[in-house]
């Protein structure tokens, strides 16, 4: 596979990035001095909860219990920017173009991120992902062909059942391997925002996941992160067209 990591666009396709670190439960007792602290870029701060449903099965019976687990949220002033923290995991997403490249990664993690890990006293992480969705959406009615825009090996399935119907409601595939003692996770496919009707969109989804198949030190992180996202991208040149690299470099 050629790598093409120094490739820089002039537009994406990117719905959303996000970067997750799960880890030991910790006492969150800094949290209020580290909230104030990062006030300057995340301005809209709230505590909220989520449902955490735990199956409890004995050798009679087995039982479903709620429990409500309290998580921080943070939002910078536009909202495209949003740090969730809990006891056991934090994240930072990227949505509506807030996110540039790998150096927005690398500075959130070095003015925001190490310090929450600091206080936290956090240096082993269970485990440390990163997500970048791409929606391509295509503009071109008349002629359109997919395999203009996306690598035909990932569109044999359409070849297949275009022996049957030539109106697709949708299609979603999985891919997933192991690389290096990490995991990528590869879903992509024609997505339908009208389904379950008839769909008319051009819009092919490229969902493209990397994470680590082992504890990961904290020393250690902005290297694995770097690794991550070089994969990240090599996968999605791979999965696209010299057409679809003239849309990117279009403004």
């Amino acid at each position: 596979m050629k790598k093409k990591s120094n490739t820089i666009y002039k537009r994406n396709f990117l719905e959303k990035v996000i970067l997750r670190f799960d880890f030991d439960k910790i006492d969150l007792d800094f949290l209020n001095e580290f909230s104030k602290e990062i006030e300057a870029y995340f301005p809209i701060q709230s505590q909220e909860e989520a449902n955490d449903v735990q199956i409890i099965l004995n050798q009679d019976s087995g039982s479903v219990q709620n429990q409500k687990t309290p998580f921080w949220s943070y939002r910078d002033i536009n909202k495209n920017k949003i740090l969730h923290i809990s006891s056991t995991h934090c994240l930072i997403e990227y949505s509506n173009n807030s996110y540039i490249n790998i150096d927005t990664l690398i500075r959130d993690i070095e003015t925001i991120l190490n310090p929450f890990f600091k206080k936290s006293e956090i240096n082993i992480f269970n485990r440390v992902g990163l997500r970048y969705v791409n929606r391509l959406e295509f503009t071109k009615k008349e002629n359109f062909k997919w395999e203009n825009f996306v690598n035909r090996k990932l569109l044999q399935s359409l070849t297949f059942v275009s022996k049957f119907s030539k109106q697709i409601k949708r299609k979603l595939e999985k891919i997933e391997i192991i690389k290096d003692n990490k995991h990528i996770n590869l879903t992509h496919g024609i997505i339908n925002k009208d389904y379950p009707s008839i769909n008319v969109r051009k819009e092919y989804l490229l969902d493209i996941d990397a994470y680590s198949a082992y504890p990961l030190e904290l020393e250690l992180l902005i290297d694995s992160i770097k690794d991550y996202n070089l994969n990240i991208q090599n996968i999605f040149e791979e999965s696209i067209t010299d057409e679809t690299r003239n849309i990117l470099n279009k403004k």
